[in-house]
């Protein structure tokens, strides 16, 4: 991914310093990702151009008061292409965003940026490189940004300058081996544990109680029979888990893997990494179908949403039932979720269309589109 980022950052310019690509202004390019603040009918818009179609990124503010008729709030604010999830912490009105584009081959710092949702002026957070994955660990005032170059980073989001702290989650494994890669793509906190899907399969398993902690081994179990998880989401007991296995006729099956982690606690004692399968411990309580090539999850109050890029659908499951009620057909492309609660109710949900560059917006009592944000 670097040397793609530094020949891309090459071609902007050409003789004379003329540019290739126009600024992105405006324009949709790949959303990726999206939060949402229901009291305040915003929403903010990751427009990641991750095919590098214009010169940066930007984060789009959004008025969702009427969720027919979204409008922009102000221009754009100012982001580098290739920008992963967005973390809202509405109470001191910042949103952060992990960055993934160097600007140097070998270069393995990267950034997370923060915006001040107020000014609109944004900061930039040393980070390690290809941050994506990113979540809030409130309790302790902590944001968390996972890495492709296996780094945990964590920030005291009430410094005004903060430096991460750092976990290494390339560790020894208590069946003999070692995770020498990690390849992170998505993380979510449960009460005191982080979970963080790898791409090249397995999930890892953090102790959030140990992080800083000098001698300790956060990084407690692998769970390391999942060939494909992708994003994650939590009810805030219950992780849920898009995934893809391969079946012994080579077909890929794509599912929600919904996990419990009551029976695998926080382990202050380890020094290696207990490897752990998700049949074991009652770690597994269901499966649930989904369309093709799942992506993003999001669970609201009764309902939970898969993002199905492979055939352009979200798949609606009823969290009581752990079962699957619909699915739905969006834009082109679907990958990041967000819900819209206004009072406390879940009444739309939100869908970035990566490859349409729009944002679904589904009435959820009628399970329709009724909006498009472009």
């Amino acid at each position: 991914m670097k040397r793609f980022a530094f020949v891309l950052l090459s071609l902007l310019t050409g003789c004379g310093g003329a540019a290739i690509f126009t600024a992105i202004g405006t324009q949709m390019a790949n959303p990726l990702t999206i939060a949402v603040d229901s009291a305040a009918a915003r929403a903010y818009v990751v427009n990641s151009n991750n095919k590098i179609l214009f010169t940066g990124g930007s984060l789009h503010v959004v008025n969702i008061a009427d969720p027919a008729n979204p409008q922009r709030v102000g221009d754009p604010v100012a982001l580098d292409s290739l920008s992963g999830q967005v973390v809202l912490d509405v109470p001191r009105q910042l949103a952060f965003i992990p960055n993934r584009l160097s600007e140097n081959v070998e270069d393995k710092s990267d950034h997370v940026v923060r915006v001040d949702l107020a000014t609109s002026v944004s900061t930039q957070l040393d980070a390690d490189g290809d941050p994506f994955g990113a979540a809030a660990f409130a309790a302790q005032n902590r944001l968390l940004v996972a890495t492709r170059e296996g780094i945990l980073n964590f920030y005291d989001v009430t410094a005004a300058a903060p430096a991460p702290g750092q976990v290494d989650l390339k560790r020894e494994l208590s069946d003999g081996g070692t995770l020498s890669t990690v390849d992170a793509v998505d993380l979510v906190v449960v009460g005191t544990q982080a979970v963080i899907s790898r791409a090249s399969g397995g999930l890892l398993i953090v102790n959030l109680n140990e992080l800083g902690s000098a001698g300790a081994n956060p990084v407690d179990y692998f769970v390391s029979d999942l060939a494909s998880p992708r994003g994650l989401a939590t009810d805030g007991a219950l992780v849920y888990v898009a995934n893809v296995e391969t079946d012994a006729d080579g077909n890929a099956v794509p599912s929600l893997l919904v996990l419990n982690l009551a029976n695998i606690p926080n382990d202050a004692a380890n020094t290696t990494t207990t490897v752990r399968d998700k049949d074991d411990q009652g770690l597994l309580v269901a499966t649930i179908g989904t369309g093709n090539n799942p992506q993003q999850v999001v669970v609201g109050t009764t309902e939970g949403f898969v993002s199905n890029m492979g055939d352009d659908t979200v798949t609606i499951f009823t969290l009581a039932t752990r079962a699957k009620a619909a699915d739905i057909s969006v834009g082109d492309e679907p990958f990041g979720m967000a819900i819209y609660s206004p009072g406390g109710v879940d009444t739309h949900l939100l869908v970035c269309n990566s490859q349409a560059n729009t944002v679904s917006i589904v009435n959820l009592a009628s399970r329709t589109v009724v909006g498009t944000y472009q």
